[in-house]
């Protein structure tokens, strides 16, 4: 489940493109001026929301215990904190305007948790496969 997670984001074209928009954004600095109103409709706004849905789905997977978090962390741990970093201003504004507080909160506390505790140096992938597959 979690190769399979991974593989799907990689091979699939349609969310290369929102996320090259959502990399575009936070290169210009200006994901949070897409979270306004005005904006939801943008291309650029679209973007954010399904990189952010794919972060929020596989937060949600991992806790769940549907996908294996040492994996998907030894793949995507800086990534995946430096996305929410980026977005987190955007997501602030999005959950006031809506009035959903615990929007993309399953993101927000795995960020937290790999930024308080990231990959140590010398970490084995390895480890990861053999969990993966002792289940």
């Amino acid at each position: 489940t979690t190769i399979d997670l991974i593989q799907k984001g990689k091979e699939d074209p349609e969310y290369q493109k929102h996320l090259l928009l959502f990399l575009t954004a936070v290169k210009e600095a200006d994901v949070a001026k897409y979270a306004a109103e005005t904006e939801k409709n943008s291309p650029k706004a679209i973007a954010i929301r399904e990189v952010l849905n794919r972060y929020e789905l596989i937060a949600v997977a991992i806790k769940e215990g549907i996908a294996c978090e040492h994996l998907y962390k030894s793949f995507t741990c800086n990534t995946l904190t430096k996305h929410y970093i980026a977005s987190k201003d955007h997501i602030e504004k999005v959950r006031g305007r809506t009035s959903v507080p615990t929007l993309y909160i399953e993101f927000e506390k795995l960020a937290a948790k790999w930024k308080n505790k990231p990959l140590k140096a010398g970490w084995d992938w390895r480890n990861s496969f053999r969990r993966l597959w002792s289940r």
